[in-house]
C-alpha cells in the first residue's frame, strides 16, 4: 500500500512539474490581449488534469512542488520572501518618518519658544514705551493747565494794569481801624475807574482770618445804607487782589468787617480796614 502511494505521489508530481515548465514556457498574453489563441494551452492543461485518475485519493503536494507553484502562480519570490519585503517596505518609512519627526519637532518647538521670548521682549519694550508716553502726556496735560493758568493771571494782571493807568481813575485808601488791631496792620487801595462801575482792591498784610470767622467787604452809600462786595478770602504772605465790573451808585466810602462764616446782611462784626477818601490822579 505504501509502495503504491508512493508511486501515486510521484507521479502527481512529475505530472505537476511538467505542468508548470510549460506554463512558464508559455509567452502571458497583456492583459486585455487575450483570444482563443492564447486560451488554447490553458485548456489541455485542463483536460490533461482531467485524465488523472479518479481513483486516486487526494494527497498534499511536497513542500517543492508546492514552492514552485506559488512561484509560478505570484510570478516572483517565494510568500515568505515577499512578505518579509513588504513588511520591510512598510517598516522603513515609518521608522525613517520617527527619525525625521523628531528633530523636526524639536526644531519647530524651539522656534517656537524664540519667538514666544522675541514677543515678550517685544511686548514689554511697547509697554515702556507707552508708560513713557503717558507720562509724558500727562505731564504735557499739566503744562497745558498751567499755561492757561498763567494765561488767565495774565489777562486779569493786563485788566488791573489797564484800569490802574485808565484815564480818570481814581484811588480810595484803605487804613487799618483801631478795633482790629489784632489782625495785625494790614493797609489797601482801590482804583475806581472813571464810570464808577469796575474797581480794584490791593491789600497788603492781611492775616487770614480766625476760624469760624470771615472777610466781608462793603460799599457805604451817601444815604448811609451798605451792600455787600463778597467774602475776601486772605491767605497767610500773600497779597489779597479782587476786581469787579460793578460798584453800588453812589458809594462814598469802602468798609472790611470781620463777620461769621459765610457772611452777613449787614455789617455786624469788628471793623477792619476803612477809607472814605477818592482822589483822582490822572
Amino acid at each position: 500500500m505504501n509502495s503504491k502511494d508512493n508511486t501515486s505521489v510521484g507521479v502527481e508530481d512529475r505530472l505537476l512539474e511538467a505542468l508548470l515548465e510549460r506554463l512558464n514556457d508559455s509567452p502571458v498574453p497583456e492583459p486585455g490581449l487575450v483570444d482563443q489563441q492564447a486560451e488554447a494551452p490553458l485548456r489541455e492543461y485542463v483536460e490533461a488534469l482531467g485524465l488523472m485518475p479518479f481513483a486516486l485519493e487526494p494527497e498534499i503536494p511536497s513542500a517543492s512542488v508546492k514552492r514552485r507553484i506559488m512561484e509560478t502562480v505570484e510570478g516572483g519570490r517565494p510568500t515568505v520572501e515577499r512578505d518579509e519585503e513588504m513588511a520591510e517596505v512598510v517598516q522603513m518609512p515609518a521608522s525613517g518618518w520617527r527619525r525625521r519627526a523628531l528633530p523636526l519637532a524639536a526644531s519647530l518647538a524651539l522656534a517656537f519658544l524664540g519667538y514666544s521670548g522675541w514677543q515678550y521682549l517685544h511686548l514689554e519694550q511697547q509697554r515702556g514705551t507707552i508708560e513713557r508716553l503717558a507720562d509724558q502726556l500727562s505731564e504735557a496735560n499739566k503744562q497745558a493747565v498751567q499755561l492757561v493758568n498763567y494765561q488767565h493771571e495774565l489777562e486779569r494782571a493786563q485788566d488791573k494794569l489797564a484800569l490802574v493807568a485808565s484815564h480818570g481813575v481814581e484811588i480810595c485808601p484803605l487804613q487799618p481801624v483801631e478795633t482790629a488791631q489784632s489782625l495785625g496792620a494790614p493797609h489797601g487801595t482801590m482804583f475806581v475807574a472813571a464810570d464808577r462801575q469796575n474797581w480794584y482792591l490791593h491789600v497788603d498784610d492781611l492775616e487770614p482770618c480766625p476760624q469760624g470767622r470771615a472777610y466781608q467787604l462793603w460799599f457805604i452809600k451817601s444815604d448811609g445804607s451798605t451792600d455787600s462786595g463778597g467774602i475776601l478770602e486772605a491767605k497767610s504772605g500773600v497779597c489779597l487782589e479782587v476786581t469787579s465790573d460793578e460798584m453800588p451808585v453812589g458809594t462814598v466810602a469802602i468798609l472790611v468787617t470781620l463777620e461769621p462764616a459765610g457772611g452777613s446782611s449787614a455789617p455786624s462784626g469788628p471793623e477792619v480796614l476803612y477809607g472814605d477818601e477818592l482822589t483822582r490822579i490822572l
